[in-house]
C-alpha cells in the first residue's frame, strides 16, 4: 500500500456498474478515499472533491473526453487517468492533449493502475510540499539557497 494512499482523493467514472464496484473495491482496499459516478455529468459535480479522475472515454452524456476538460476546468490541480475498452491512437492523443496523465486499455491489470496512482501521488506529494514551502517562506540569496530554490522549483513542475 501506498504511504499517500489515505489522503488521496479518487473519483472513478464509468457507466459499467459491475467494473466501477470492482474497481472502487480494490482502490479501497488499498487506502484510497473512494467517490464514483456512472455518467460524466454526475462525475463532473464530484470533481472539486478529487485528487484523481479515473474516467472511461464512452460515457452516457457527457463523455470522458469531455468531463476531463471541464473537470480540468473547475479543478486545475486534477488528475485524470482516461481508460477505455475501445483503444485508439487518436482517443490517445486527444486525451493527453486535453491533460490525461495516463491512458489505459481495458482490460488492465489492477497493478498498472495502482502503479500510475502512486506516480500521481507522489507527484501530488511534492507539488503541495512545494507550495507550503514557497520561496515567500524562504530567506536567502547564498548559492546554497539558490540550490535550494532550484530544488523546489524541479519538484513543483
Amino acid at each position: 500500500m501506498s504511504g499517500y494512499a489515505g489522503s488521496t482523493r479518487v473519483l472513478i467514472v464509468e457507466d459499467d456498474p459491475d467494473f466501477l464496484e470492482s474497481l472502487a473495491e480494490m482502490l479501497r482496499r488499498q487506502g484510497y478515499s473512494v467517490r464514483s459516478a456512472g455518467d460524466g455529468a454526475s462525475g463532473l459535480g464530484q470533481v472539486r472533491e478529487a485528487d484523481v479522475l479515473v474516467t472511461d472515454v464512452r460515457l452516457p452524456g457527457l463523455g470522458g473526453l469531455e468531463l476531463l476538460a471541464r473537470g480540468r476546468e473547475r479543478n486545475p490541480a486534477l488528475q485524470v487517468i482516461v481508460m477505455t475498452g475501445y483503444g485508439s491512437i487518436r482517443d490517445a492523443v486527444e486525451a493527453m492533449r486535453r491533460g490525461a496523465c495516463t491512458y489505459l486499455v481495458k482490460p488492465f491489470e489492477s497493478e498498472e493502475l495502482l502503479l500510475h496512482l502512486r506516480q500521481l501521488e507522489e507527484m501530488i506529494r511534492l507539488r503541495k510540499a512545494a507550495s507550503r514551502a514557497g520561496r515567500g517562506d524562504l530567506v536567502g540569496t547564498s548559492p546554497a539557497m539558490q540550490a535550494v530554490y532550484r530544488a523546489v522549483d524541479v519538484a513543483a513542475a
